[in-house]
């Protein structure tokens, strides 16, 4: 079944920063996302087919992957979500919409760029920042939660990119944990236990805890990217022939159902959410 949101535009609205060999370009038009993200010559984002749940780097927002009869309850209020991928309600509402595109710079060393986007299908207005600093070696990326609301509002942020199995070699991608903690599902959603999980070869579409909140891919001897995340939840999908997604996040799919020991679920106008993280990037 196709997506059933907004599909990017023939002619795409790009910005892109550049640093040495270090580029990235986005789509303004849908969700400020990252559609190339190159380095040393090699670009490692790419598209699975045209729906925008399937390329290149997206945000995800007020939640993260599916959420059980598309439906939450918070605080009293009730909030049926529409379907926007086969069944599902999925990944949020943010990442096939036009976003603001705010400061950009680039200067000596470092490149920066800004996009803001408001939501107001949620239990209160919320108006999502996103922050990208690029480097020779590396980027670092803030996305936040903002909002006027007193009380704490439901939100789980994350990153989906779509990164290529291959770099052109027979060196396929491989996904290095020390440590990690599969969330145990029955059906398509956690139970609230989790096992602990020793590889990453066996197929997977799952959130992990990572105690350490670093992940490492490694295309063989050519390149690794060291993913360093400020909270612990990390979705992993390698079910699509050609692509690894590795997700960052604030919490797990379904979370305000089951926070599975999540303390970062809300944003609130004292306190709001934000994740920061670094992609650490090293050639061989």
């Amino acid at each position: 079944m196709k997506w059933r949101g907004h599909l990017p535009s023939l002619l795409p609205n790009l910005r892109s920063i550049e640093v040495d060999q270090h580029c990235l370009t986005f789509d303004i038009d849908q969700g400020g996302r990252i559609t190339s993200w190159v380095f040393h010559g090699h670009q490692l984002l790419g598209s699975s087919s045209s729906s925008p749940v399937d390329n290149g780097c997206y945000p995800m927002a007020p939640w993260a992957g599916r959420i059980r009869n598309n439906h939450v309850d918070w605080s009293g209020q009730s909030l049926n979500l529409t379907p926007s991928y086969q069944e599902f309600a999925l990944h949020g509402l943010l990442l096939d919409q036009p976003v603001e595109c705010g400061n950009k710079s680039e200067s000596g060393d470092a490149a920066s760029i800004e996009f803001t986007a408001d939501i107001s299908d949620w239990f209160a207005p919320l108006r999502i920042v996103m922050q990208w600093r690029l480097y020779a070696d590396r980027i670092e990326s803030t996305i936040t939660a903002f909002t006027d609301s007193i009380d704490p509002v439901p939100v789980v942020l994350g990153w989906h990119p779509w990164f290529v199995n291959s770099l052109g070699s027979s060196e396929n991608l491989v996904l290095q944990v020390d440590s990690a903690q599969l969330a145990v599902r029955e059906g398509l959603y956690p139970t609230g236990e989790f096992r602990q999980v020793l590889n990453f070869e066996s197929p997977f579409d799952d959130c992990f805890r990572v105690p350490s909140q670093q992940v490492n891919l490694r295309w063989g001897t050519t390149l690794q990217l060291q993913v360093e995340n400020s909270h612990a939840w990390f979705v992993v999908f390698n079910g699509a022939s050609g692509f690894i997604c590795v997700e960052p996040q604030t919490g797990p799919p379904n979370a305000f159902e089951q926070p599975l020991d999540c303390t970062t679920l809300t944003t609130s106008a004292s306190d709001p959410l934000s994740m920061s993280t670094t992609w650490l990037l090293t050639s061989f």
